[in-house]
């Protein structure tokens, strides 16, 4: 059985990532390009137009800025997908609800590791760039598995928890747009969290995107190995929000089928 539900879930992810781009005559590369072409974006309003990187002192210039933008950027990307499809993961499938033999973890799972594919690959870019710009990558980098981990993990808690109470809460699905725009300016994502001043630090600690853009910028931007106590409570507080999550999913599956 165990090995039928993993078969299933790997499954499950390969086609949701094929979907994406299935219509698409560039397919896959559109995995790489689409991130490419945000940053470009944003850097351009952020850096040309606005001037935020002089505005944060960093004083390493615009490229520097744009490489601390896109470590931000990818950590937005993966939280703002998972997000936005929790909605829809089990609320719009029915057809799988209803079967009652099938495991409905694996919709939610599924979705979860394709986001994190999605992910990976931005930090693989993110890893091009620094490259391209210090002559090599600080051999921090060997600590992302320590960061992406409790990331995932983290996404796959609140993704049960969201994509359950979305089957009887259908206006979850409205409240997620303005919300990730709200999350986009409320963790350290265009800045640094230097600048933000010392007695709000605490409360900007309370969004779990701040632990993973800090954690990611420290391996990979600074060079230095992660904050041994900051990780273990990043650590603790994503298993704690997995176990919850699924506790919570598992509590509401029952009545899954009488509502959608």
């Amino acid at each position: 059985m165990a090995a039928q539900h993993l078969s299933l879930f790997i499954d499950f992810t390969r086609r949701d990532i094929e979907s994406r781009y299935r219509k698409s005559h560039l397919g896959l590369v559109w995995m790489v390009l689409t991130p490419i072409l945000t940053l470009a974006v944003y850097a351009f309003a952020f850096s040309v137009i606005l001037g935020v990187h002089r505005m944060v002192g960093d004083g390493d210039g615009p490229l520097q800025y744009v490489i601390m933008l896109f470590s931000g950027l990818i950590v937005f990307f993966f939280v703002s997908e998972v997000l936005s499809a929790c909605p829809e993961m089990i609320a719009k499938k029915a057809n799988f609800v209803k079967k009652v033999v099938f495991p409905l973890p694996v919709l939610v799972g599924s979705k979860v590791l394709s986001c994190t594919v999605t992910f990976l690959v931005n930090i693989v870019i993110l890893l091009v760039f620094i490259a391209a710009l210090n002559d090599s990558v600080p051999v921090t980098a060997f600590y992302l598995p320590l960061i992406i981990l409790p990331s995932v993990l983290m996404m796959l808690g609140i993704a049960f928890t969201l994509s359950a109470v979305s089957v009887y809460l259908p206006d979850i699905g409205q409240i997620m747009t303005p919300m990730l725009r709200m999350l986009f300016y409320l963790t350290p994502i265009v800045y640094p969290l230097s600048v933000i001043p010392q007695q709000y630090q605490a409360y900007f600690w309370l969004n779990p995107m701040t632990s993973m853009v800090a954690h990611l910028r420290t391996v990979l931007l600074e060079g230095q190995p992660p904050d041994l106590f900051a990780l273990a409570w990043f650590y603790l507080a994503a298993i704690g929000i997995a176990v919850i999550g699924y506790w919570v999913f598992k509590r509401l599956r029952n009545g899954f089928a009488d509502v959608v």
